[in-house]
């Protein structure tokens, strides 16, 4: 009867056509083999734990890297992928328990050699290389029939026995119809805008699917999408207020050309003709003619070099050069073709970590290194060293200055120097330190003294820029905060960092067009800084929670290298920064690095050992219970003494004694079959049960309290952040005592889940 319900599911499910593309492209688990009865991985031999195997599949169009994701069990990791694992658009990744897997495209054997899976039931969970909790997967003793659990249909539907479903026990690596990819979804036909379809209505995610198997509970839960009770209320409200993308609204879009890579370093736009686009990811520079629409590898960097800075000139064909951990690559026909042009002055010196074209002659390039600072006059052909000073010897960046003949703003590890490529003079005119110096601080009067002593701070320098119309504004960013300066360099001032998503600033980019814009590449996504309103935005939702890594800027284009792709924002009226005001879904993007509520509200019911599994194990103990007999041993011990006078002939007579003992035991074995169904320690249960519910849901409450406070003040600083300094410091002394809040409710889960970060509000 089981089987025929399931048919029909399957049969109900598969009857509404085609598989639909998602609403957002995930990799899932598609089927686990706990109990091994076949030779699963097909290297010649049945092996009851080499056998075992967790499908993972694709959901989307697109090929994704798997490098660092890992599967757990409810014990522990059993596997992490490896930098190799790569698992193609709307394809299968399979990781097997040992042994030697034969012919499949996609497959790997555990890492810590066992996936452990047991066959009475136990907990899958996938973990993206952030650690984020993607999917999982609790079974019962449905996962010991000798047959795989499977989603049917492949990639959507709910998980069920194999053997229900198809005549073999198990199909990895394939649908359950034998297919190596999941049925290629069809062209949906067009459709109005809900604004003009009657039969529109708000799409909400679907809850978690629930199937009874057997004796266990069996689901198949997305937690990246699962939301509070209510919450799918706050994010309607919240979009009422502030409508998602309009149809001019410019937006983030991924650039998806093929890409064999996921992480991209650097990217960079021809001066004058935007067309020209190239971006590098750690091995491979790729080069589009076209706007990004089709690209080509121009460019392999040596094994065990990695490419850190691209620089293209203004030129026709333009030189392109390649800055790497092992010297400088230079193409002078468009990328067709290249030579090694600069290889460092000494061992280890030939680290470059910055490269550019000056923006008015394209024959003059500069070259930043950890060996010093390099200039070509005859567009990267040939370099010769800048003089600079001996603590500055190391170059992270630089920035052109149109004022001064030759002028040049440099940033090294101690600070940064102003100075003229052509005389060789410089001039401190910031200072920075990394955290790791031990120097110990000045004291007030050493301070007061100083005359860098405000300037002085524990971090280190990252970029700078010049505005080109105003040579003397200059911007410098650090790991922990942005600074600007209206003369020159000479005094500085930090800009708020209200609204901004982390204060490591990572790349720096500035916009000289009216309005004046500053953008800021940080772990989390892009920045703008509001010249005229003094105030960080959110730059659309695009790569937010991404880390970036490179940005360069056209006249109406902005692109993004980051570490999940290479992304474009694009704005038909070439102003940046008139989009819509940010949606819910801008907003909220900004905090993905953090726990979800429902991870957070696990913890703490796990925290505080009131979670529903202890009432299970309380219930299925008394009824272990009740399968074990009562034992009744009984012994006995009897005496008796037996006394006979023997009469005979008077006088003789004898008197006869005799002792009887007997010893015997008995033992009675007894079930009462009827406290299966019900026993006197389930009464006990049910009170400490009910106890349980009251402190559970009262923890819930308050844990999903402190949450969203946290979170309605996170939004408040990024859409209206007060100018009052003593106002922010009251937001973000109660977000830190929220924080603290919630890590007592969890055992400091809270703060352990956040991605690492020097600065993240209420972090």
């Amino acid at each position: 009867m089981r089987q025929a319900v399931l048919f029909a599911l399957v049969a109900g499910v598969s009857a509404f056509g085609p598989i639909p593309v998602p609403a957002e492209a995930a990799i899932l688990i598609n089927e686990i083999l706990a109990d091994p009865a076949g030779d699963a991985n097909q290297d010649g031999s049945v092996h009851t734990t080499r056998d075992e195997f967790i499908e993972l599949v694709n959901t989307g169009p697109d090929a994704l890297s798997l490098m660092n994701w890992t599967l757990a069990d409810a014990i522990q990791t059993r596997h992490t992928l490896s930098a190799i694992s790569a698992i193609p658009g709307y394809g299968f990744f399979v990781v097997f328990g040992g042994g030697s897997p034969t012919g499949f495209l996609n497959a790997e054997i555990a890492s810590t050699g066992s996936l452990g899976l047991n066959n009475p039931g136990d907990v899958i969970s996938l973990y993206d290389a952030g650690g984020l909790l993607t999917d999982q997967l609790s079974y019962g003793a449905e996962g010991g029939a000798d047959a795989s659990l499977t989603r049917s249909p492949d990639g959507i539907g709910l998980f069920v026995q194999h053997l229900t479903v198809s005549p073999g026990a198990f199909s990895p690596g394939r649908t359950i119809a034998g297919v190596d990819h999941l049925p290629f979804p069809e062209s949906p036909e067009p459709e109005l805008p809900p604004s003009e379809d009657p039969h529109s209505s708000p799409v909400v995610p679907e809850p978690s699917s629930f199937l009874l198997l057997g004796t266990g509970l069996l689901w198949g839960q997305r937690r990246r999408f699962r939301l509070p009770h209510g919450f799918p209320a706050l994010l309607c409200a919240m979009a009422a207020a502030l409508p998602l993308q309009s149809a001019h609204a410019a937006e983030w879009t991924p650039v998806t050309a093929g890409f064999p890579e996921q992480g991209f370093q650097d990217v960079a736009v021809h001066p004058r003709q935007p067309a020209w686009v190239v971006a590098a990811s750690e091995q491979t520079m790729y080069a589009s003619t076209d706007g990004g629409k089709e690209w080509q590898a121009r460019f392999q960097a040596p094994t065990g070099v990695t490419i850190t800075r691209l620089a293209i000139s203004h030129g026709e064909p333009p030189t392109v050069l390649a800055a790497t951990t092992s010297g400088l690559y230079g193409s002078f026909d468009g990328g067709a073709t290249w030579t090694r042009v600069f290889r460092g002055t000494g061992e280890g010196e030939g680290a470059c970590e910055h490269v550019a074209f000056d923006p008015e002659d394209a024959h003059i390039a500069l070259l930043g290194t950890s060996g010093g600072l390099f200039q070509s006059t005859d567009g990267g052909q040939r370099w010769r060293e800048i003089p600079m000073p001996a603590k500055a010897n190391t170059v992270l960046h630089f920035a052109f200055d149109p004022q001064t003949p030759s002028g040049l703003y440099v940033v090294s590890p101690v600070g940064l120097f102003h100075g003229s490529a052509a005389s060789g003079t410089w001039e401190q005119r910031f200072s920075g330190r990394h955290p790791e110096d031990r120097d110990p601080p000045l004291d007030d009067a050493a301070a007061a003294d100083s005359e860098q002593a405000e300037n002085v701070m524990l971090e280190s320098l990252v970029a700078v820029a010049v505005h080109p119309r105003e040579p003397t504004t200059v911007y410098l960013a650090s790991s922990a905060a942005l600074y600007r300066s209206t003369d020159g360099g000479r005094q500085w001032e930090a800009l708020g960092t209200a609204g901004l998503p982390s204060k490591a600033i990572s790349s720096l980019l500035l916009r000289a067009n009216s309005p004046v814009m500053v953008f800021a590449g940080t772990p989390h996504g892009v920045a703008r800084y509001d010249v005229a309103e003094r105030a960080w935005r959110i730059h659309a939702h695009g790569p937010a929670g991404a880390e970036v890594r490179g940005l360069a800027v056209s006249e109406d284009d902005l692109w993004a290298a980051t570490d999940q792709g290479l992304f474009r924002y694009s704005e038909a009226d070439g102003v940046f920064g008139s989009e819509e005001p940010p949606s819910a879904r801008d907003l909220l993007s900004n905090f993905v690095h953090e726990p979800t509520i429902a991870q957070v509200q696990d913890a703490a019911i796990r925290y505080a050992e009131v979670h529903p599994d202890k009432i299970k194990h309380w219930r299925r103990q008394a009824v272990l219970q009740a399968l074990l007999p009562s034992v009744d041993f009984g012994l006995d011990r009897d005496a008796s003494q037996n006394v006979q006078i023997d009469e005979g002939s008077f006088p003789n007579f004898q008197v006869l004694e005799t002792n009887d003992r007997d010893t015997g035991f008995d033992v009675s074995v007894n079930w009462d079959l009827g406290e299966l169904i019900w026993n006197d320690d389930q009464t006990s249960i049910d009170t400490r049960s009910k106890l349980m519910v009251q402190l559970r849901d009262d923890i819930v409450d308050e844990v999903t309290r402190a949450y969203f406070e946290r979170r309605r003040i996170q939004v408040r600083l990024i859409t209206s952040p007060p100018g009052d300094q003593d106002k922010l410091l009251e937001h973000e002394l109660r977000l830190q005592e929220l924080t603290a809040l919630i890590d007592g409710l969890t055992g400091g889960y809270f703060s352990q889940g956040v991605r690492p970060q020097l600065n993240q509000l209420g972090g």
